[in-house]
């Protein structure tokens, strides 16, 4: 029970002394709060800190101390300019000193910048000014540090943004003859666990400690009586015991000097060069200043994010808050059984429990459904496959696995990175490499991690709109590239062309590329490349990853002859694997992961891919699919757990239906997929016939008895960001997709700074950051004519800014070779996309590339009335025709036209291929290789 025993109030002050029967923060019956608005006049701190001296507390009573002090104790850290406040810091110190409490927030992120108050002043110049500032803190009392549960700055309607931190309560006793248990310190660490600051790497003596302990490290027992495994961990166990004191005498070193740049500029500034000392103290005195002020810039240029987008965000926009680290991110009240969870814990063992639930172990497999699936795996590796897979690792293996690996990525629940092996690689290297290969006899061997969690669309407090990413130590992540990069030379032996996903020169456009391929087709009159109307299903699975059975993704990898060495070595990585939720800057409880691959993990997308196959192979088997002419009977296209579906719009697609649902019941049982029918769809592509449209009807509505959601006449407008041909042949070609992307654009434009960014650097900025989803959106389909004009509308805000002097379009897009900005010209980069794609499918010899030529040539005959070798001649009305913007707009084919129309073949200027020499027969782009055609 509490009670409120003493307060207290003024102007700009408010004090309560809260007391409970039962010790909370502690082990104290009593708390005191403070609630201070810090005023402009020093005259006005004076009340303050008078109300504090008479406000004393009892002995070893906590005090929490919430103020927004229109002051900031460091300039450089808290103020984005490095501007002072008008209120000198020393007054809200001498305020608050006989409470004897710290800065909560800035004890625990140290290196946070997080700006509470932001404004931009416009002049009448027109100019802008901004400053932010952190003037919102919650300081406590030492005591309180250790039941920090998390700290957090959120927006609110006001111009500050909210302080909060959370603390962890250590219990109320009902019984009075029982005390409180102390917080043990091991759960203190458990829920902060310790992780490699990447600043200690900007220290000229962090690097060469490393190598120095890579040199020196001798085991304390003899490594020929020790397993490979035993002497990688008693590596690992060092590793860590020198790593955490190296790391914290730096990092104090680096906070130091940090903390000194202003008394080292003012002692350099006062050195009167003219005394007799002046020259012995100058080096000393610059080599400290330079010390504090790479020390400064170091820490000012790790920005969320590292060198990515938000270094170039201004730090008090909405897109900057984005950046924050996925493990402190804040979550709404999470929907739970009976109401919701709203506090910091109850959130957190709400996600603790539900994906507890979710991993949890699942009946195996049922052997009629398992072994009709996997007889008709299709494509397995061949003996000289298995063979070279099965090779034992080598250390330059080890190596490519941690030089290629990024730099940036986040560390597992050890805190060690990357680049921690690659900079220990001579003791650490070859450890590995014989772990490796020890792993290939399938041991027992523990594997923790923690999850992180992404949302997804959709409402935040479903807690299945999260997506779990499982990060495990960076050891165990260079073994499993290990794997994934054999696996990645070999798996088109083991994936066909119709899984698009997580393969070298596999892309998410082939699978819009395709649908819009198809739509072009049968827009055109009716040919033999015309396809039959028919029915796309998208189907979405439940936490796909997650609820793979190991049973049946190891009964799949033995089918596919997987080689022993690669088998043995994912059995051991799934033999005991286990994880934490890293959410609200807390570890919830241990979670085993019973099922599924793990999302975060290098091989785990190839291992899905492999998982899922068998039920396109079975559709195929069935005979359920479309027959596409060149393409073969096209059952399924995928890109990872994205699937599509096709059934012909006709009375044989009618009698399939019901096949077809028993595939996939058979495949969700096998695998432990469960599909999300609430976000799966279903369109019709194309006109069926008038015979045919009593079957089309029909489809569609055991489709919508199904679950499925019909997607509308125009069917839904992307897929994978890329944009889908609208359904309905009334209008073609919408671009919402487009035009969203564009206004996306502009709005976060205006979240990058610009005061003291040149232009130039803008432009690099633009390049880099706005339009990189904007060419993902256009790798495919048609563009619209004033697509150009656009793009420059939506980056001019930024660009130009305020400026009253307009660059042209030429000089923005013009190189910096020859006078330019180099900014990206959008109709350029729409041609090298479309060249990108038909260099990469137009020469195929498999189903795609003949399809594809085909496809080309019917909509030049169908279309523009000419033969293909219009592309050799490249002169006339007709080839111009080819060139105008509006064959770039005429669907997928009229855009690769387009470009193929624009890419000089240089066929006039080739002496092997005269004119007169070339036969008939040669007179298509894609039997030209040897002329360099999309080199």
């Amino acid at each position: 029970m509490h009670s409120l025993s003493r307060y207290g109030f003024g102007d700009r002050w408010t004090f309560a002394l809260l007391t409970s029967t039962d010790p909370v923060f502690a082990h104290s019956p009593h708390l005191a709060v403070w609630s201070i608005h810090g005023p402009f006049d020093p005259a006005a701190w004076t009340p303050i800190c008078d109300a504090i001296r008479r406000f004393s507390t009892p002995a070893n009573t906590p005090i929490i101390i919430a103020a927004d002090w229109n002051s900031v104790p460091d300039p450089l850290l808290d103020s984005l300019t490095g501007t002072p406040t008008r209120i000198p810091w020393c007054f809200p110190a001498a305020a608050i000193a006989p409470s004897e409490t710290v800065d909560l927030f800035r004890l625990l992120r140290p290196d946070d910048v997080s700006w509470t108050y932001a404004r931009t002043v416009t002049r009448a110049d027109g100019t802008s000014h901004t400053s932010a500032r952190r003037l919102d803190s919650i300081w406590g009392s030492p005591a309180l540090l250790p039941l920090v549960y998390s700290t957090t700055v959120l927006s609110t309607s006001s111009d500050h943004r909210a302080v909060g931190v959370s603390f962890l309560l250590t219990g109320c006793n009902t019984d009075p003859s029982q005390s409180s248990p102390p917080l043990e310190s091991h759960l203190y660490a458990s829920r902060r666990p310790w992780s490699l600051h990447p600043g200690l790497w900007d220290n000229p003596n962090f690097l060469p400690a490393l190598e120095a302990f890579a040199r020196c490290y001798n085991p304390p027992v003899d490594p020929s009586i020790l397993s490979p495994s035993t002497s990688w961990n008693l590596f690992h166990i060092s590793l860590l015991a020198f790593l955490q004191p190296l790391a914290r005498s730096i990092g104090q070193e680096q906070l130091a000097a940090r903390h000194d740049l202003v008394t080292a500029q003012r002692d350099l500034d006062q050195l009167n060069i003219r005394e007799p000392d002046a020259a012995r103290r100058l080096p000393s005195l610059l080599l400290r200043w330079r010390s504090a002020l790479g020390a400064t810039q170091s820490s000012e240029n790790l920005r969320p994010g590292g060198h990515t987008t938000a270094a170039a965000l201004r730090a008090g926009s909405w897109l900057f808050s984005t950046f924050a680290s996925a493990a402190s991110r804040s979550f709404p009240p999470l929907r739970v059984t009976g109401g919701f969870a709203r506090t910091s814990s109850a959130k957190l063992a709400a996600l603790s429990d539900f994906y507890s639930s979710l991993f949890s172990a699942r009946p195996a497999p049922s052997l009629p459904d398992s072994s009709l699936l996997l007889r008709s795996i299709q494509l397995r590796l061949d003996e000289p496959a298995t063979r070279a897979l099965n090779t034992p690792f080598s250390l330059e293996e080890v190596f490519h696995a941690l030089r290629s690996a990024n730099r940036h990525s986040s560390a597992g629940p050890d805190g060690i990175t990357y680049r921690v092996y690659l900079a220990t690689f001579s003791a650490a290297g070859p450890r590995l490499q014989d772990l490796a290969n020890f792993l290939g006899s399938s041991p027992i061997w523990p594997v923790s991690a923690r999850t992180i969690l992404l949302p997804k669309a959709g409402d935040p407090s479903d807690i299945a709109n999260y997506r779990p990413i499982t990060i495990t130590n960076a050891c165990v992540r260079v073994i499993s590239r290990l794997v994934s990069s054999r696996l990645l030379r070999f798996g088109s032996q083991l994936l066909p062309w119709t899984q698009a996903a997580f393969l070298p020169g596999r892309r998410s456009a082939l699978v819009a590329g395709v649908i819009h391929g198809l739509s072009d087709l049968l827009l055109l009159p009716p040919s033999p490349l015309t396809p039959p109307a028919f029915f796309i299903i998208s189907l979405d699975q439940r936490k796909a990853y997650d609820r793979v059975l190991r049973t049946w993704l190891f009964a799949v990898l033995r089918t596919v002859n997987f080689p022993p060495l690669l088998l043995g070595v994912l059995k051991a990585l799934y033999s005991q694997p286990s994880t934490r939720i890293s959410a609200l800057g807390s570890m919830g409880p241990v979670i085993d992961l019973l099922c599924g691959v793990l999302q975060g993990d290098p091989s785990s997308c190839f291992l899905y891919n492999l998982s899922l196959q068998p039920l396109f192979d079975l559709l195929l088997t069935l005979g359920i699919g479309v027959d596409i002419p060149h393409l073969g009977l096209l059952s399924a296209l995928a890109f990872a757990d994205d699937c599509l579906l096709f059934v012909e719009a006709s009375s044989r697609g009618l009698t399939q239906l019901a096949t077809l649902f028993s595939c996939l019941g058979s495949y969700s049982a096998a695998a432990g997929a469960a599909l999300n029918l609430g976000k799966s769809s279903f369109w019709l592509l194309g006109t069926p016939s008038a015979t045919n449209r009593p079957f089309a009807d029909q489809i569609s509505s055991a489709l919508s008895a199904y679950g499925l959601a019909h997607a509308g006449s125009a069917g839904p407008s992307s897929h994978l960001g890329h944009p889908l041909p609208s359904a309905d042949a009334s209008s073609p070609h919408p671009h919402t997709l487009l035009f969203s992307r564009l206004s996306s654009i502009k709005v976060r434009g205006a979240c990058f700074r610009t005061m003291g960014v040149d232009v130039l650097s803008r432009v690099t900025n633009t390049n880099k950051y706005l339009g990189a989803r904007l060419w993902h959106t256009i790798a495919v389909g048609p563009l619209p004519y004033s697509f150009a004009s656009l793009y420059f509308d939506a980056v001019n805000s930024y660009i130009q800014g305020a400026s009253s002097v307009l660059l042209s379009q030429s000089f923005l897009t013009r190189p910096i070779s020859h006078g330019g900005l180099n900014l990206i010209d959008p109709d350029a980069m729409a041609s090298a996309l479309s060249v990108s794609f038909l260099r990469r499918y137009l020469l195929e010899p498999d189903q795609i590339g003949g399809w594809l030529r085909a496809g080309l040539t019917t909509y030049l005959a169908y279309r523009h009335g000419v033969p293909p070798a219009v592309l050799l001649i490249r002169t006339g009305k007709a080839f111009g025709r080819l060139r105008h913007w509006s064959t770039r707009n005429d669907g997928f084919l009229g855009r690769l036209t387009h470009a193929l129309a624009h890419v000089d073949l240089g066929i006039h200027e080739s002496p092997q291929y005269p004119w007169a020499g070339v036969p008939s027969s040669n007179l298509t782009p894609w039997a030209l290789q040897r002329v360099g055609l999309l080199r």
